[in-house]
């Protein structure tokens, strides 16, 4: 972590958004004008609100209706992984698809939310589970920026070996993408809840109570969608099926599974400029 020479600021449009939601709480109007500033931002916000997870029996067709459905949370959630991700889209490597990155991200997100819903968790738990799932590859981003050099000697490593380019990176910076993402994270002072469950991607742990959390929905969402939108070319980890079972919830997996290959609103990258 001390390695870390550039580390990207928060967002001074998400950090504008905060303010205003300081400010008045239900300043609906004022964060549908800053997202509608912004034409990529505003397009993602109203595919989301016309979305299965979302659907309020009609049409959101601007940013105003979008952001009345939506909720504040999840558009902070929006807002901040948009402006995280358009500031490496002028960067280029070979080890990293920016736009599958995205898409992977971006279904996570959804998928995450969607199981936290099924689960009959609190609405509030299924945002921040959004929010996780958008944001829980920003290490990646991170590693490549900073060592590139180690970052392509561990993607050479797994691609001789035929290892999950994770167990590679963990090899090589004694630390894995999400526990990278999750120290930035906390620097920009996000939820603790969402923290933890970036940092647990990698070694889900069995909790006290048996019982089926945010972190539990993170992960599942994680790995379903890595074999529908990957994310890089490398070997998918094997599940923790112990951690499955302990939960309780392998019986479940089939129709979550359904849920994304049925979605319908399909973001294909970070801009729609």
């Amino acid at each position: 972590m001390a390695g870390l020479r550039s580390i990207p600021s928060l967002p001074q449009v998400h950090q504008s958004l905060l303010r205003k939601l300081e400010d008045d709480p239900t300043a609906n109007a004022a964060v549908a004008r800053l997202v509608a500033d912004d034409p990529g931002l505003s397009l993602k916000v109203l595919h989301l609100a016309n979305s299965p997870l979302f659907g309020r029996g009609r049409a959101a067709t601007n940013p105003v209706d979008a952001v009345m459905s939506l909720g504040m949370d999840v558009i902070a959630a929006i807002v901040l992984s948009q402006s995280i991700f358009q500031q490496y889209e002028s960067y280029e490597s070979p080890e990293m698809d920016l736009q599958q990155v995205w898409k992977h991200s971006w279904e996570t997100a959804r998928l995450a939310q969607h199981i936290c819903g099924d689960k009959g968790l609190p609405l509030k738990t299924g945002e921040e589970a959004f929010m996780g799932g958008l944001m829980h590859e920003i290490g990646r981003f991170l590693l490549v920026d900073n060592f590139p050099d180690q970052f392509k000697a561990a993607c050479d490593r797994a691609r001789n070996r035929r290892l999950p380019l994770v167990a590679s990176l963990r090899e090589e910076f004694r630390a894995s993408p999400s526990q990278v993402g999750a120290f930035v994270l906390e620097l920009w002072g996000l939820p603790g809840s969402v923290i933890d469950a970036i940092e647990a991607l990698d070694h889900p742990k069995i909790n006290r109570e048996n019982s089926f959390d945010m972190k539990a929905a993170l992960y599942i969402a994680d790995y379903i969608t890595s074999s529908k939108y990957p994310v890089d070319s490398f070997v998918v980890e094997d599940w923790s099926m112990d951690y499955l079972r302990s939960i309780d919830c392998t019986d479940r997996i089939p129709a979550w599974e359904s849920f994304l290959l049925q979605a319908t609103d399909k973001p294909t990258g970070s801009s729609h400029r």
